[in-house]
């Protein structure tokens, strides 16, 4: 069979970067696309060398192609996404970004078998399976950020006579309750509140503490929790304990995460 590099590079990178947009969208960071790009052009060429030029059978084939594979993974995300925190995230995010090129290649593989084979002896075989990626990348990338704009809501919380207004991602992924009276816990970056903060964490704090329990693809952490006077979110009054995240950056460009049962309508 005729392999034209030129063509598979571009599958390549086509599907790096819907592999790339899907992990920022599970990490919630934001995404830089000249960094996806430089990221996806990079495990492209990657990909294509390993397809065409190292091919060596038997089980240290099958190794070497997993250390390039793994290593690959990680310059990527360091593109991607700056500097890691540490090392178990780059690992983790990297695991992350070779399962979903793994997903997504599963789901190309699964779709380009129905029917003829489309990979045969021609140049322009190769042409509809670059079209159908890309055009599938275009898809989920524009259906996701129309979802993220949608998911959008505005919080008003009152502390006092002060009330912070904040835009909030509402994630379906969270979960993070309250452990004494299980209420959904809101979390919101402490620039937001960065008068608050500063009391959780002063010794005459006149607020109840409650320390919130959060997981996450980044680890296990315990945030600093305060129940406001009130909390609207939409409009609609809601009854919720928000949580203070100190870590700096933003969720998907918003400054605060709210449980998606709490964004329904009423």
């Amino acid at each position: 069979m005729t392999v034209y590099a030129d063509i598979l590079l571009l599958v390549n990178i086509s599907m790096d970067i819907l592999s790339l947009f899907i992990v920022g969208c599970i990490l919630h960071k934001r995404m830089n696309p000249r960094r996806i790009f430089a990221s996806s052009l990079v495990g492209g060429v990657f990909a294509t060398v390993d397809t065409l030029f190292i091919n060596i059978n038997g089980m240290i084939g099958r190794i070497i192609s997993i250390a390039i594979g793994m290593i690959t993974s990680a310059i990527m995300i360091c593109i991607v996404f700056s500097k890691p925190t540490n090392v178990v995230s780059l690992i983790r995010h990297s695991i992350m970004l070779w399962g979903a090129g793994a997903l997504i290649g599963g789901v190309m593989s699964v779709i380009l078998s129905i029917g003829e084979p489309i990979m045969i002896n021609r140049a322009d075989s190769f042409i509809p399976t670059f079209v159908g990626v890309a055009v599938i990348t275009l898809s989920v990338v524009r259906l996701f950020r129309a979802r993220s704009t949608r998911e959008n809501e505005e919080i008003k919380i009152t502390v006092g006579d002060v009330t912070y207004t904040v835009t909030g991602l509402c994630d379906s992924g969270s979960f993070a309750v309250e452990p004494i009276s299980g209420l959904p816990v809101i979390i919101v970056k402490s620039s937001v509140l960065s008068g608050v903060n500063r009391e959780l964490h002063s010794p005459d704090c006149r607020f109840k503490i409650r320390l919130i329990p959060t997981n996450s693809v980044s680890g296990s952490r315990l945030l600093y929790g305060f129940v406001p006077d009130n909390i609207f979110i939409g409009g609609n009054e809601v009854a919720a304990v928000v949580a203070i995240d100190d870590s700096g950056g933003t969720f998907s460009d918003n400054m605060a995460i709210i449980p998606a049962a709490l964004c329904k309508r009423l």
